[in-house]
């Protein structure tokens, strides 16, 4: 899905118990969509994110403006006062 309408998806989700639980940021060069068309100066990629989701009705928070300095290491769970962090990757 399109990364600007995620955080959008992650809200209408949430009311039924679901939360991310892998979230993956991908770009997608323009010319490679079937519906593009070529413009001057226009932007090269587009970003896009997967992501996989379960439904256990748990706390979780999105933070987009995380940086990654400020994620714990890979083998430390990303929490803040119990809740899961996920933060947006461009």
């Amino acid at each position: 899905m399109p990364l600007d309408q995620f955080p959008a998806i992650c809200e209408a989700l949430r009311s039924s118990g679901y939360r991310p639980i892998r979230i993956r940021p991908f770009n997608v060069p323009i010319t490679l969509r079937r519906d593009a068309v070529a413009e001057p100066h226009a932007e090269l990629e587009e970003y896009y994110v997967s992501a996989i989701w379960t439904r256990d009705k748990l706390r979780w928070e999105l933070q987009p403006a995380v940086t990654k300095s400020q994620l714990p290491g890979p083998d430390s769970p990303a929490t803040k006062n119990r809740t899961p962090l996920y933060r947006r990757m461009v």
